[in-house]
């Protein structure tokens, strides 16, 4: 870049790849760290059930009862909650930068069109 001059278009949309790409690589990350958590509860659960039956619990309803009452349940919803969060901030960070793109590439075109119109 020159001194005294703003980025060029070349620089613009490099910067641009560069920010987006990290930003949809942080977004799939944090996805997977949801994928993950659901897993992992689904896992806890079915374990807990198992082991409330052996302690006397014998319908399914009981069961769960037990487990949404568990201190592991608790951990899990507030894993779930902190983990859906960050993946929404991120999802919110990349469709602003789409959307600051697009209004670019827009004024852009615009600047051309009122070029050519002169």
């Amino acid at each position: 870049m020159v001194v005294g001059q703003g980025p060029t278009y070349e620089e613009k949309v490099e910067k641009f790849i560069h920010e987006y790409t990290e930003k949809r690589h942080a977004l799939a990350a944090a996805k997977s760290r949801c994928r993950r958590s659901v897993l992992a509860e689904k896992r806890e659960r079915a374990l807990y059930k198992k082991a409330a039956k052996l302690r006397g619990f014998e319908t399914d309803a009981a069961q769960q009862r037990e487990w949404e009452a568990s201190e592991a349940y608790q951990r899990w919803i507030d894993e779930e909650i902190g983990s859906a969060l960050s993946r929404d901030k991120l999802q919110a960070d990349v469709d602003a930068s789409e959307m600051a793109w697009e209004t670019w590439r827009t004024q852009r075109a615009d600047r051309r069109a009122e070029i050519k119109l002169r």
